[in-house]
């Protein structure tokens, strides 16, 4: 019966756990700033999967979130939607992937403002226009990565869960 209640309990406590949002930072290369970027991807989020998507470049802080978002389209791999993109940005391989691509033309309000792009393959063109910018323009580019961050809490708790539950099982095993 103690048994029982124990495996009630772990069960009940990894039922709760709630893998939220992971953190994934870019690493850019390439062109003559290095911007800087991370997004946080809910894989069970049924929609806007994508919040805090935002790359700072030479001083111009462009907002991904919205856009991610709002994507539509197949992509890499076959997905559609806001996974697609997320597919294309993490790396993906399969149909309609390429290298991961940025592209930034930052320039003065008065010109228009600054533009940056992520690229990957012949499915994904997200741009970005911001109506502020360097006091001169300028353009530059180079290739990314996205990254995830180390596992959160949540992850760790399923695990030694699953673990002590493993125990408690062969414990018993043992017992008999």
């Amino acid at each position: 019966m103690k048994t029982f209640i124990l495996f009630l309990g772990l069960a009940g406590a990894a039922g709760s756990v709630h893998a939220g949002p992971i953190l994934y930072t870019f690493n850019f290369t390439g062109g003559t700033i290095t911007p800087t970027g991370s997004f946080d991807y809910d894989p069970s989020a049924i929609t806007n999967p994508f919040s805090s998507f935002v790359i700072l470049a030479d001083g111009s802080t462009f907002d991904f979130t919205s856009l991610a978002n709002g994507v539509t389209a197949t992509g890499c791999g076959g997905s559609t939607g806001p996974q697609s993109f997320f597919d294309a940005v993490i790396g993906e391989t399969g149909a309609g992937c390429g290298s991961q691509q940025w592209l930034a033309a930052l320039g003065p309000a008065t010109s228009g403002g600054s533009l940056f792009i992520l690229l990957n393959g012949t499915n994904f063109n997200l741009s970005n226009i911001i109506s502020t910018g360097p006091s001169s323009g300028f353009e530059t580019f180079g290739t990314f990565t996205a990254t995830a961050a180390a596992p959160e809490p949540g992850t760790w708790a399923l695990f030694l869960a699953g673990a002590g539950t493993l125990l408690s099982w062969k414990r018993i095993r043992r017992g008999r």
